[in-house]
């Protein structure tokens, strides 16, 4: 699903990450189930230097998937592709079914891109279906647990670094931590992907002793980010009311019922990928919760 429409890839873009997926597939046996946008262009932040942050998941063949050392979790690939008549980085980040359950077990925000992201070059309506039910599935706890992680490890990325990088630093700082609260409010569901309509969206009058602007000026940073570069905007007030939100949100967080992931849900999912191998086992055929 969608909150809102992200910039699509022109046709050339559409065909090189294509012809790019095919070869991985070409070379490691590998079937590809879903690959998705899970950066700046997808969440409406892109400008016209942006990369893209693209994510596959990939099925390996019953022969690597149940091998003690044959199959690897990862597959990692930089390579420009055309954008708009010039050349852009692309960086993809593949994760094997099993994997990819894993991250989604431990609530590992970029797996709600498998469900979110508007942006997506293959799609696999099934295993979206399934990943969205084991994610919703999640205590709110963990998932809001770990937008909050990243939250506090861009805080101190921009305690350390000055301005440089740093409007992108608070930008996902203000994602994450207004994912964590967005989680917490609506009883773990997932936050909207598009940046603009989380902010949108979100409750500002939650965070007591914090500015009443503030989200106007996160809203002028996300336009800056889209800007010419050699424009600046002041950090320190979004900063301070990041720092501010942090600390309370951990305070939510800590009194939150902890649960735990429905790993036998998961264990469904994969298996039933590979329905061929467990032809006598019918109860494997179909997952659920």
């Amino acid at each position: 699903m969608s909150d809102a429409p992200a910039s699509r890839p022109d046709r050339a873009t559409q065909e090189a990450v294509n012809d790019i997926l095919r070869e991985i597939e070409k070379e490691t046996g590998a079937q590809i189930l879903m690959a998705f946008d899970y950066g700046s262009r997808s969440r409406g932040l892109d400008n016209p230097v942006s990369d893209h942050d693209i994510h596959f998941v990939y099925r390996d063949p019953p022969v690597k998937a149940f091998s003690i050392f044959g199959s690897s979790d990862s597959i990692d690939r930089k390579l420009p592709i055309p954008v708009d008549g010039s050349l852009a980085d692309c960086d993809l980040t593949g994760w094997s079914l099993r994997r990819t359950l894993q991250l989604c077990c431990n609530a590992s925000p970029i797996t709600f891109g498998l469900v979110s992201s508007p942006l997506r070059y293959r799609d696999d309506p099934e295993l979206s279906r399934e990943t969205g039910e084991l994610l919703a599935s999640l205590p709110p706890f963990a998932k809001s647990r770990s937008c909050h992680n990243i939250a506090r490890k861009n805080l101190g990325l921009l305690s350390r670094g000055g301005y440089r990088g740093g409007i992108k630093n608070c930008l996902y700082m203000v994602q994450y931590l207004l994912s964590s609260a967005w989680i917490i409010d609506h009883g773990g569901e997932l936050p909207p992907h598009d940046f603009r309509a989380l902010v949108e969206k979100s409750d500002f009058r939650r965070f007591p002793g914090t500015r009443p602007v503030v989200r106007e000026d996160i809203l002028e940073m996300a336009d800056m980010k889209q800007a010419p570069a050699g424009q600046r905007i002041p950090l320190d007030p979004v900063i301070h009311w990041g720092l501010v939100v942090s600390r309370q949100l951990g305070e939510e967080i800590s009194e939150m019922p902890k649960g735990s992931p429905d790993h036998a849900f998961a264990d469904r999912i994969f298996l039933s990928r590979y329905r061929e191998t467990f032809a006598s086992e019918p109860h494997l055929a179909a997952a659920g919760p």
